[in-house]
């Protein structure tokens, strides 16, 4: 078998990015279910708790295998939300503000640093029109000093992760997005120096993975 035999290549493709979502999603909501346990109120936010887990599961059902630009808008609408489900319930909503940060990484996992910050933005603005209502700019004002943090730790979260996740070709990339290169420069084909330094020699055809479309 030679050393540019198609069945001697393993590309490594990368995780979906509505598992991804997923994972965020439940690990965020864990958390906020942990602080909830923990603050002893769980007869006043168990009922937006469960809002809050709603929110998530359509959301992931919505997520899987969600074309690009729909793959991108579920994080905005998602936090849009969530903030509003948060920001206008009265008492203390502290321990559940934490999930404003899921959207916000979300989105930088979706749709690279503009997805992160049309999430972070879609929140803002949220609060900002509940600020805008007399009876509930006092909780809003609180439960936005709470989210701050968060939104703060997520946002740094989704632009760390716009960096670090190739964006996959049925999302808008490009095609080489997957296998780490464009097709005519798969490094895969590519004979290493070692290689060379024994006596090889080049096919006179290059395979059918190194040919240009």
């Amino acid at each position: 078998m030679s050393l540019t035999d198609p069945a001697r290549r393993t590309p490594s493709r990368q995780v979906p990015g509505w598992r991804i979502a997923t994972a965020v999603r439940v690990f965020t909501l864990a958390i906020a279910l942990g602080q909830m346990l923990s603050s002893q109120l769980v007869s006043s936010l168990g009922v937006l708790f469960i809002g809050l887990v709603i929110i998530a599961l359509v959301a992931s059902v919505l997520d899987i295998d969600a074309p690009g630009l729909m793959g991108r808008l579920i994080p905005i609408f998602e936090g849009i939300l969530a903030a509003a489900l948060l920001f206008t319930t009265t008492g203390d909503v502290d321990p559940l503000v934490i999930y404003l940060a899921a959207p916000i990484m979300i989105g930088g996992v979706r749709g690279g640093w503009v997805g992160c910050l049309n999430a972070g933005l879609g929140i803002v603005l949220t609060a900002i029109a509940v600020w805008l209502t007399p009876e509930s700019f006092t909780q809003a004002a609180q439960s936005t000093r709470a989210a701050l943090p968060w939104m703060v730790v997520g946002l740094g979260a989704g632009l760390l992760a716009a960096m670090q996740t190739p964006v996959d070709p049925a999302d808008g990339g490009g095609p080489g997005a997957v296998s780490g290169g464009p097709p005519d420069h798969d490094p895969i084909c590519m004979p290493s120096p070692r290689i060379w330094a024994a006596g090889w020699t080049p096919r006179p055809s290059p395979p059918p993975c190194c040919e240009k479309s």
